[in-house]
């Protein structure tokens, strides 16, 4: 059996406009309130984060919608592992968007961006893997590189645009579809068999 599940993007129509309501702002800050918070760290953990902070330029929310408004060209990439991405609500909505867990990021980053002098910005979902990504790359010998220090679920939890991941388990192993699965993120569930 194969379970694929489909997940509907958060675009046009079908997402509510939030803005009638709540102002941005309000908004960004009760998301920062209620957005998740990352694993517990150790005080070594915590100071080299502390430190690598120091070094890095951080932008938020509001910032880094300005920057993909004036600078469509702007990499976003998302250091989250895939798994994270679909199960958590996807990633943020941008033209020139790539998935490079943290772990890989300098193993694959020259296949993504060759040049060096291209805008980049790096996030997680709440800010502890984003940092050391950011540090990474300037180590490399990128020069224009920026951490989104709100993180995903801030973003998400604003009600900005999102794109939603499929999740589709043991596709790779099985040639049989015999019953598909499909769930939007409205919480509707429709079978196929």
């Amino acid at each position: 059996m194969v379970l694929i599940l489909v997940l509907q993007p958060t675009r046009g129509e079908d997402r509510p406009d939030k803005s009638a309501t709540v102002d941005k702002e309000a908004q960004a800050k009760i998301a920062s309130e209620a957005a998740p918070q990352g694993p517990p760290l150790s005080s070594q953990a915590g100071k080299l984060l502390d430190e690598v902070k120091q070094r890095i330029s951080n932008i938020h929310t509001k910032e880094l919608q300005a920057l993909l408004k004036d600078k469509p060209d702007t990499v976003l990439i998302d250091v989250r592992s895939p798994e994270e991405i679909t199960l958590r609500g996807g990633s943020i909505d941008a033209p020139q968007h790539f998935n490079i867990q943290r772990g890989w990021l300098e193993f694959q980053i020259d296949n993504y961006v060759p040049r060096k002098d291209t805008p980049i910005v790096v996030y997680c979902g709440v800010n502890q893997r984003s940092p050391l990504a950011a540090d990474a790359l300037m180590k490399l010998g990128y020069s224009n590189v920026r951490n989104y220090a709100d993180g995903f679920f801030v973003w998400q939890q604003a009600g900005l645009l999102i794109v939603p991941k499929v999740l589709a388990l043991n596709c790779l192993a099985s040639r049989s579809f015999n019953t598909i699965y499909t769930a939007s993120i409205y919480g509707t569930i429709n079978t196929r068999g």
